[in-house]
């Protein structure tokens, strides 16, 4: 929940196009008897419901490489395979068909290792009360792009800066700087007036909240619901304002949760700046009718099956394998136990604090269940890539 501010619903761009890798290793170490009992009481319905919509990106741009783990295939092979399971599942084949299909048609290449596990978290969609105008409690601006905010790619440097982007503003000796950050926007206010504010809401720690979690729903005092999609950031590293806690003492960190840290600035409300502040990161939000939230590649998310990764490390829209111990959250809002997680999920999003070749941020959808989860899963495992085992 900490771990990012999600990128979604930003006009698409075209998808990268990578140079062939080394060839693949001969078989990756995929557990196969643990993992298949596993895989065999997946949220199938949902894996496919994902299926169906990557597919016709895929099939757009048949020719495009993947290049990860030492794997080089083509967008084509792997809709290919993916079309070949999604026939089996129409076909009304059984869980545990479903899950041999997945080894006979994907090589699991394992992207964590012995000294490197996978991370995970977990983010999901908020519901906040909203204002369009200031007015009583409501005076926390939600903020749109702003004009002076500069974004340079530096793709045509080479290879090595695909994804890069340098984000800052032309400051008064004509010089490009880094955009300000949030103690001068939320603190000195240095927006304010500018005709940016798109909707207030009532509680500086629910527009952070917002921030990290990239995108939320607006309800109105009328009924009407909006959806607040990320529209751009200000370019300023991302720090967890849960690990600036527990490092300045403030939380144990085992207790570090939204809870927690609402009920600690709630007690201490002259630590609500520093706290907020010690994240630079910002980000910025545009209105739209409420609807299915989208990912950094304009596809619509699907709880538990689309996931934020890095990627200089994993290609958009690869598919993947998540392998990990969720907690088990009770009535009370306390963990009681841990239960395996072992899903096919696409890299569909990315996020500022994801980074890595094993660090993911699973989305998990909307409601009181997700949210309970997203702010409760930090756990270590195991990332698979699955590569089609045949290619056109």
């Amino acid at each position: 929940m900490f771990s990012c501010a999600r990128q979604v619903v930003k006009p698409p761009e075209p998808l990268p196009v990578l140079p062939p890798a080394a060839p693949a290793p001969e078989k990756p170490a995929a557990d196969i008897d643990r993992l298949g009992p596993l895989l065999g009481s997946c949220d199938w319905k949902g894996f496919f419901e994902a299926v169906d919509t990557v597919l016709p990106a895929l099939e757009k741009d048949p020719g495009r490489i993947f290049a990860a783990g030492g794997s080089g295939y083509s967008a084509e092979s792997l809709a290919s395979a993916l079309r070949k399971i999604r026939t089996l599942y129409s076909d009304g084949k059984t869980p545990a068909e479903l899950s041999e299909a997945l080894f006979s048609l994907f090589e699991f290449v394992d992207l964590s290792s012995a000294d490197r596990k996978a991370f995970f978290t977990a983010y999901y969609v908020p519901e906040f009360e909203a204002r369009l105008e200031p007015g009583g409690p409501f005076r926390f601006p939600l903020y749109s792009p702003p004009p002076d905010l500069l974004q340079v790619k530096l793709f045509p440097l080479g290879p090595d800066y695909r994804t890069a982007v340098l984000r800052g503003r032309i400051d008064e000796k004509n010089r490009f700087v880094p955009y300000f950050d949030r103690a001068e926007i939320d603190g000195k206010k240095i927006l304010s007036g500018r005709g940016l504010e798109i909707a207030y809401l009532k509680d500086p720690l629910e527009v952070l909240i917002l921030q990290i979690q990239g995108s939320g729903r607006l309800l109105f005092m009328d009924g009407t619901v909006k959806l607040a999609a990320y529209a751009g950031k200000n370019g300023r590293p991302y720090l967890s304002v849960g690990k600036y806690m527990a490092e300045k003492g403030m939380l144990p960190p085992e207790e570090v949760s939204w809870a927690n840290i609402r009920s600690f600035l709630d007690s201490n409300p002259e630590k609500l700046q520093e706290v907020l502040f010690s994240n630079p990161s910002y980000v910025f939000f545009r209105i739209k009718d409420a609807g299915q939230v989208v990912g950094s590649r304009g596809l619509p998310l699907t709880p538990l099956h689309s996931i934020a990764v890095d990627e200089i490390h994993i290609p958009p829209l690869s598919l993947c394998l998540v392998d990990l111990k969720k907690p088990v959250i009770g009535e009370d809002g306390l963990v009681k136990s841990f239960a395996p997680l072992v899903e096919p999920a696409f890299a569909m999003d990315e996020g500022s604090a994801i980074k890595g070749p094993a660090r993911v941020d699973i989305f998990l959808g909307s409601g009181t269940g997700p949210e309970r989860l997203a702010g409760a899963l930090r756990s270590e495992g195991s990332l698979y890539l699955l590569v089609p085992g045949h290619f056109d």
